[in-house]
């Protein structure tokens, strides 16, 4: 959108006029994706009929509650759990650029993670862009743009902000940290913009910053969120009230997007969006959950545990009314520690222990723990 242009006029049918169409398989798969990442891709219209795929998103987001089907979607398997948590976002130095000082807007990009990574049950090397709107990276897609698992940084229409002046003021950027078994690949969308504000006001003065981060080994994800400004969120976010933001397959049956407040969100499996715009310093953690630990959906409801996430002391206090033996579980599937609780609080200390996630075995039933 340079200076004295005008983007051309966008066509295309609503996505909910498309629904009483019939679709073989791949297109019903196709629309469906469409549905939960809010995608651009143009081969994608293509098999749709349509010439442009951002005003079937528009459409199809705003008027989602009538696809109920997405909605019954349940996850299956345990295969991450969610924490919020809180830090200084700093910004990437010394890192490689991605976009290379080109304006970017649906951006198409291979990063080479560096190390092996595994995404749900398959392992990745490489991150993709090219079948989202920014903040959307995928494994490897084939060529018909479809992939097996996506991971939504912050899934909103995102362009480059320098697309007024014709000069890059986004950049994208990548840098891998670390030794070898504990390396951290960090990816940065600095100064983002959004293009919905372009389209319709003509201006780019809203932003956004935010980086994603893969660890080896733990094979962990992380959303880190820095300074914004989000002066009109329903423009930004095309009627919605924030960004997708989570994890998905291409089927859609395991599902991890966050919904609700972005200082206190909730893991839903459905097709929802946050209540708002991560504060700066927000981060977001999904940790994998070990082949071999069977964890429950929901936390045990006779062990209360705080603060919780923590440094590394732990208050348990059991309520059931009777000693129950106890177990601390590391990612490996490793007993690190063991006891009796009893009615009365207790004290768990993981000081000397590695930050991440930890479980909290009691009568079979699983707390998931966070040390800092």
């Amino acid at each position: 959108m340079k200076s004295g242009d005008q983007r051309p006029q966008k066509n295309g049918a609503s996505l909910k006029s498309l629904m009483s169409r019939k679709y073989n398989k791949n297109e019903m798969k196709t629309l469906k994706l469409i549905l939960i990442t809010t995608i651009v891709i143009t081969s994608m219209a293509d098999v749709l009929g349509q010439s442009n795929s951002k005003i079937l998103k528009r459409d199809g987001l705003r008027n989602k509650a009538d696809y109920g089907y997405l909605k019954n979607n349940e996850v299956s398997g345990n295969d991450y759990f969610f924490f919020k948590t809180t830090g200084t976002y700093v910004d990437l130095t010394g890192a490689i650029s991605v976009n290379n000082n080109q304006l970017w807007d649906d951006p198409e990009y291979v990063i080479p993670i560096g190390f092996d990574f595994d995404l749900y049950d398959i392992t990745i090397d490489s991150l993709y862009f090219g079948v989202g709107l920014g903040g959307f990276v995928s494994s490897i897609f084939d060529e018909n743009y479809e992939a097996q698992y996506f991971i939504s940084a912050f899934e909103t229409d995102l362009i480059d902000r320098g697309d007024i002046t014709g000069i890059s003021q986004s950049p994208i950027s990548y840098k891998v940290e670390g030794s070898p078994g504990t390396r951290v690949v960090k990816v940065e969308w600095k100064n983002a913009g959004f293009y919905e504000e372009g389209d319709l006001l003509g201006t780019l003065n809203d932003y956004i910053n935010f980086q994603l981060w893969l660890f080896e080994g733990s094979n962990d994800i992380e959303m880190h969120f820095g300074p914004n400004m989000i002066t009109d969120p329903t423009i930004n976010y095309y009627g919605e009230t924030g960004a997708y933001i989570g994890l998905l397959d291409y089927d859609l049956t395991k599902a991890y997007l966050l919904s609700g407040d972005p200082g206190n969100p909730i893991l839903v499996d459905t097709l929802d969006c946050l209540n708002g715009t991560p504060s700066n310093g927000t981060v977001y953690k999904f940790s994998k959950n070990t082949v071999g630990i069977e964890v429950p959906n929901s936390i045990v409801p006779t062990t209360n545990v705080y603060p919780n996430p923590t440094n590394g002391i732990f208050t348990v206090k059991h309520i059931s009314g009777k000693t129950s033996p106890y177990q601390i579980i590391d990612f490996t599937g490793k007993v690190i520690q063991q006891g009796i609780l009893t009615e009365r609080a207790a004290t768990i200390d993981l000081s000397n222990n590695a930050s991440g996630v930890y479980l909290l075995n009691v009568e079979g039933q699983t707390t998931k723990l966070l040390k800092e």
